[in-house]
């Protein structure tokens, strides 16, 4: 799924002609015909301070772009492979700093081949998304607005807490970043654009 609807959409490639506005308070009406994924952590995506984006060809003004992509289907092997009972098991490169979302609490961790080493106790319960956003502004290194990981715990948030199951989660590092999508952007006036991406893996798994 793509929104708001691409000028060019072809296998694997997406294109939007987009008029960047700032000063605009109120959203296009049109916006809201969003009926993707994540509805419940759409106002959170709007409320990221940025520009407004005015798309011609679907009359929408919005400040933000979706997409979906997948990544082939070798990318998991650089962290694990599957054993036969369908763990995962963490025998590529190592995860220093990961969290595991537990019924109990939030744990952060390493891994060390087929080993999961908890570096601290679980935090009491697993709704504190406090620390859950400063662990992602660590992962982030400080090139994202606190906004835009918050919007992102409350995209992921229903699915990491879950009752009855563990996730391991854990940042993509940035040499992989193309693996998994490329963005370009070209402007009228020639400008320079830098990126700042983060990239999570999630992993669902079992614990004791």
């Amino acid at each position: 799924m793509v929104y708001p609807e691409p000028d060019t959409l072809k296998h694997e490639f997406a294109e939007w002609h987009i008029s960047g506005i700032q000063g605009i308070e109120e959203t296009n009406e049109n916006a809201y015909e969003y009926d993707g994924p994540f509805l419940w952590a759409v106002e959170s995506w709007r409320n990221v301070p940025s520009l407004s984006l005015f798309n011609e060809n679907s009359g929408i003004t919005e400040n933000f772009l979706y997409y979906e992509c997948t990544v082939p289907s070798s990318f998991p092997e650089i962290f694990f492979h599957w054993d036969s009972t369908g763990t995962p098991v963490f025998a590529g490169k190592p995860v220093d700093d990961a969290l595991a979302f537990t019924p109990y609490g939030i744990v952060q961790a390493a891994l060390r081949g087929d080993e999961f080493v908890p570096n601290e106790y679980p935090f009491e319960g697993i709704t504190y998304p406090e620390h859950v956003v400063d662990t992602f502004c660590r992962w982030a290194g400080s090139k994202l607005k606190t906004s835009e990981l918050s919007a992102l715990w409350e995209t992921w948030q229903p699915a990491f807490t879950e009752s009855g199951h563990y996730w391991l989660v854990f940042p993509i590092p940035e040499e992989y970043n193309n693996l998994i999508s490329t963005i370009s952007l070209e402007t009228t006036d020639n400008r320079e654009i830098e990126y700042h991406r983060l990239f999570l893996g999630a992993v669902r798994i079992s614990l004791p």
